[in-house]
Order: C-alpha cells, then structure tokens, then sequence
C-alpha cells in the first residue's frame, strides 16, 4: 500500500490488493473463492473444453444430435401445418373455389384433348363407318364427291345420268344429313369426316 496523504485514504498499488478491498458485489457476494463451487466448475469445464481431446469426445453425441435435429424439423411441420390450418380456417371458401376451378380446368383439357383427338388419316381412304352414322347412300355418296369437284347440279345430273331436280333433292338430304346450310360447309365437313376422297 502507498502511504496516504494528508486527509486522503491509501490507494491499493497492485490488482490483486485492489480486488481484496473491493467491496463484493453480485449473485456469489457473501461467499469467498473456495466456498463458490459453481465458479469453479464453469471455469475447469470451459477449461476442458479448449483442449481437443475433449472436443474430439464431443463428436459422439451424434444420437443427441440427430434427435434434436428430428425435434426440430417436426416443430418446424407443425408450425407449418398450423399455418396452414389457419389460412385453410381464414379463406375457405375461396382456396375451395380455386381448387374446384383449377380441377375442373384440367379434367376439361384432357376431357378436350382426349375426345378430339384424331387419327392420321391416310389419303385416298374413305371413313365407312361415319358413312354409316350419318345413314348416307352410295348415290347421295356419289352426289358428295361430284359437288366437292365443284361441279354445277346440272354437270352433277349430267355425269350421273339423273335429273337437276333429283340433284337438288339428294343435295337437300345431304345438308340436313351433314347439318349444314351451303355448298362450302358441306365440303368442309365431307373433308373433315373423310367422306371424299
């Protein structure tokens, strides 16, 4: 210790001088340095631990580890599936709209897609069987192909050896057969169906 001055209280020269004559403080205040067992413990712990052999005893803890990590990613589902509890709770009605639209949206392109899908069709062959569906005659048939030539009802009665008006009539019956109104849908559809070369 130094000696005081005048009227002045002697000043601790050293750390370890300054440390005895502080007052104690805090949690472990009443108790001196060999009665703080938990102190002691913490410090030889962290003591251990910056060694590495203790390090390398750590590494076997992988059981510890993985059931904490199971732990963890099965509080993180959880968390999620109450999230999406919640949102299924707040807007019901609409992700319930939105997933009958987008249902339905798809069943209608593979229904589109399925049922419209065509065979390749080899020229020159001629559909029989939507011949038959639509109950068309060999002569009504005949007719069909001479009108897509694009010949007149009477170049049409000519080359068939029939009359205009026996034309018109198995022109008539052609157009409620195909469901058309015109010459041009009637190709079109004859086209379409295969029904002419």
């Amino acid at each position: 210790m130094q000696p005081a001055a005048q009227g002045r209280l002697p000043l601790p020269s050293s750390p370890k001088e300054r440390a005895r004559e502080r007052p104690a403080t805090g949690r472990f205040a009443d108790y001196g340095p060999a009665e703080r067992p938990f102190l002691s413990l913490v410090r030889s712990a962290a003591r251990d631990l910056a060694k590495p052999s203790k390090l390398c005893q750590l590494f076997p803890m992988w059981r510890t580890v993985l059931f904490y990590a199971l732990a963890l990613a099965g509080a993180a589902a959880l968390l999620e599936w109450i999230e999406y509890q919640y949102l299924m709770r707040s807007f019901s009605r609409e992700l319930t709209i939105v997933l009958i639209a987008v249902g339905f949206a798809a069943l209608g392109l593979w229904a589109g897609h399925r049922l419209t899908a065509k065979a390749p069709r080899i020229d020159g062959e001629i559909n029989d069987a939507a011949i038959a569906s639509l109950g068309l005659t060999p002569r009504e048939c005949e007719v069909l192909e001479q009108l897509a030539a694009g010949q007149s009802n009477k170049e049409i009665a000519r080359s068939l050896g029939i009359s205009p008006n026996t034309v018109k009539t198995h022109i008539a019956r052609l157009y409620e057969k195909l469901e058309v109104q015109r010459r041009t849908q009637a190709i079109d559809k004859a086209r379409r169906l295969a029904l002419i070369r």
